[in-house]
């Protein structure tokens, strides 16, 4: 994950160098996803995860410097990109079952606010209606 030029400045973005080998993985995983959706009928599509982790880590370096006179090692202490990924492909299969219910009643809601379904009232009058 590393670019190879050590003087070279890079963003911290996907279109950094530092990212070619996650995004190389995946468009690996998306081709093998497409040839199986593409070309099998058991797969109706896949999905593709991608995480990724950023942290820093610390590192030291060593350089010789000139000191009284004298050659000496001194330690620089820094920070590094730290960058994991993970790349996971689920490929569906689809088996489906379907139904509808289309209720012959009215649907209200009730004083409680729970959805009921009622007979329909007849507008016409029953004599037993006053």
């Amino acid at each position: 994950m590393q670019n190879n030029d050590k003087n070279s400045v890079n963003n911290v973005d996907t279109s950094s160098p530092i990212f070619k080998k996650i995004l190389s993985q995946l468009d690996v995983r998306i081709k093998a996803i497409m040839d199986k959706v593409y070309d099998n009928k058991d797969f109706q599509s896949g999905d593709i995860t991608l995480k990724i982790t950023l942290g820093t880590v610390t590192n030291a370096k060593e350089f010789v410097v000139m000191k009284e006179g004298r050659l000496i090692n001194k330690e620089y202490e820094y920070k590094s990109l730290d960058i994991k990924h993970a790349i996971t492909t689920t490929l569906k299969q689809t088996d489906k079952t379907d139904g509808e219910y289309i209720g012959q009643k009215e649907l209200i809601k009730n004083s409680d606010g729970d959805f009921i379904e009622v007979p329909i009232k007849d507008g016409q009058m029953n004599m037993f209606d006053r």
